[in-house]
């Protein structure tokens, strides 16, 4: 038994040798040379331009990112802003339709000082603010709903699906316009029966 002790003993000393001479064993100086004469032609300077240093290729992304990203960011915020619907979408929904934000940015501005003195002439003096105020939302849900008709007549011929889409927030924003008495339901009515 003895003997048997003794040949592992042998075989570990043998074992550990072998692992010591591994723990300090380098790479060949062939090797190292090789390593070091690609990384100089890889960064050696290009021919007439000592300071250039030849790079890959920037991608598409890494070239456009950023009208990429100020895209995106346009694109989500104006999303946002018709889904969350209310005055926002007001702003923005003429925005995307250039024909219907001149006129309605040209009216106020044509009205002129006399128009206004005769209109607080026909105002009786006991009117309130907030009468003034409500006659002044009226007029402009008015624009408002011209505007958004003027664009489902617009989208009908083509884009049909949109247009619908555009005649249910109508609904959604002025629900008055359903309503026999408003002003502009018989075009409201001819559109909806048209899609």
């Amino acid at each position: 038994m003895t003997k048997d002790n003794h040949q592992q003993d042998m075989i570990d000393n043998e074992l550990v040798q072998l692992y010591r001479r591994q723990a300090t064993e380098q790479p060949s100086p062939e090797l190292d040379a090789a390593i070091l004469a690609k990384a100089a032609q890889r960064s050696a300077p290009v021919a007439g331009d000592p300071q250039k240093v030849v790079r890959p290729p920037a991608s598409f992304w890494q070239r456009h990112r950023w009208p990429v990203s100020s895209a995106a960011s346009v694109m989500l915020i104006a999303g946002l802003l018709l889904i969350n619907g209310g005055e926002d979408a007001d702003m923005v929904a003429p925005m995307l339709n250039s024909d219907a934000i001149a006129p309605a940015a040209v009216e106020p501005m044509a009205a002129s000082p006399a128009a206004f003195s005769a209109d607080s002439a026909a105002v009786p003096e006991a009117a309130s603010a907030a009468q003034l105020r409500q006659k002044a939302v009226k007029t402009d849900s008015s624009e408002s709903i011209e505007q958004m008709l003027t664009q489902v007549e617009q989208l009908a011929a083509h884009q049909p699906t949109q247009a619908l889409a555009v005649l249910q927030q109508l609904e959604q924003q002025f629900p008055q316009i359903t309503e026999q008495s408003h002003p502009l339901h018989q075009r409201y009515q001819q559109l909806k029966t048209s899609l």
